[in-house]
């Protein structure tokens, strides 16, 4: 089968059985998955329950799934099919979501995954687990046309993207890669070519004690001695200054200072 031939099989395949990437993103968004590292409670952290639903979807598809362990116990998933490492495609999204925050804000079940008036209500269904369903039914589609492919194809469901990228780090160590990744994270149907990238930074203010009545101490009241007491240091003060900074580098690195050539101005965020 030629390859224009393999797309226009596996595209009605996929139209064909549209229900099934739908129904597994409710699915996916009735197990919990929220990042420990952001919150940790009872029943919330499920991340290991729906890797296994992701592994075992991916099997019957015919790929071989892998499960290695980032953190202790949050797999990630790799399911793959053999193929050459010069063609090889590797799906990538993450499986980890972040905290509902107040729940009574909700209209609905940020768990139950509900479909109302055409739209998936909940945590998780945009970012990203559709997109990890939308991965699954493309490997099923492939599958089931019977389409043997060339190069390597992998699919990753990674954890702990929320909070670093440290699930696809990890496969990435132990030589999970291919020549091209597309990865599923929503995009308003817009195709990125590159994406901004992610660095955690930690700024530490010092500040110096000091009694009150010494804040202006370099004015008043004191003579200028070299035993003079020098005024304190308010490191809540610096802090403000520091943000209200920062917020202005921002916006001038979102008009005047481009990224990327392939990435559309407003793309740099700095969250403080």
């Amino acid at each position: 089968m030629d390859t224009a031939s393999a797309v226009a099989a596996v595209t009605a395949r996929v139209q064909q059985d549209r229900t099934f990437p739908i129904e597994l993103t409710q699915e996916l968004m009735r197990i919990p998955t929220v990042n420990p590292k952001f919150e940790s409670a009872e029943g919330i952290n499920r991340e290991a329950d729906a890797q296994r639903l992701v592994a075992a979807h991916l099997a019957e598809a015919g790929l071989t799934t892998e499960q290695h362990e980032a953190f202790p116990a949050r797999p990630s998933v790799r399911a793959f099919r053999d193929g050459s490492a010069e063609r090889s495609l590797i799906l990538n999204g993450h499986i980890d979501v972040v905290p509902v925050g107040d729940r009574s804000a909700w209209s609905f079940d940020p768990f139950g995954g509900e479909i109302r008036d055409g739209r998936l209500y909940g945590r998780g269904g945009y970012d990203m687990k559709a997109g990890i369903a939308a991965a699954i039914a493309a490997a099923k589609a492939i599958h089931d046309c019977g389409i043997e492919l060339d190069g390597r194809f992998e699919v990753h469901s990674a954890v702990d993207e929320e909070a670093g990228g440290f699930g696809t780090k990890d496969l990435v160590a132990r030589g999970c890669t291919a020549s091209a990744v597309i990865v599923g994270e929503p995009t308003e149907e817009q195709v990125m070519l590159c994406q901004g990238g992610l660095e955690w930074v930690r700024v530490t203010l010092r500040g110096r004690n000091a009694h009150t009545g010494w804040r202006y101490n370099d004015l008043y009241p004191q003579r200028d001695a070299p035993d003079r007491t020098r005024p304190g240091v308010n490191a809540a003060e610096l802090a403000a200054r520091l943000i209200l900074a920062v917020g202005q580098l921002e916006r001038d690195w979102a008009c005047r200072k481009p990224a990327h050539p392939l990435l559309p101005p407003g793309v740099n965020a700095i969250h403080r």
